[in-house]
């Protein structure tokens, strides 16, 4: 992917994940029929806005430049590649495990 495109598509998808979340989340916590849907599960009513409040939060974070932002992100590369020369010189470093 060149680099004009990714400067757009990139910002552009957060967007529109972001925007889609947001607005069907305030759906769901303003929905009489959402309502009706909860109480017939048997769940209790606190339930929508606690769900429908956390997604609106989510979809927020999307939604803000310095949660996604590039610099953020290649601060975690920058961890990793400070233990990388530790490896090299054969010191015991151990990497997290992944769970199978």
């Amino acid at each position: 992917m060149n680099q004009q495109l990714k400067r757009f598509a990139i910002p552009g998808l957060r967007w529109a994940v972001g925007v889609v979340v947001l607005l069907e989340s305030v759906r769901f916590v303003l929905s009489p029929s959402a309502a009706h849907h909860i109480a017939q599960v048997g769940l209790p009513p606190w339930i929508r806005p606690a769900l429908g409040g956390s997604e609106i939060i989510a979809a927020l974070l999307f939604l803000v430049p310095a949660a996604a932002d590039d610099e953020f992100i290649a601060s975690f590369e920058d961890c990793r590649l400070a233990i990388a020369p530790a490896t090299a010189l054969g010191k015991n470093v151990s990497a997290p495990r992944s769970v199978k």
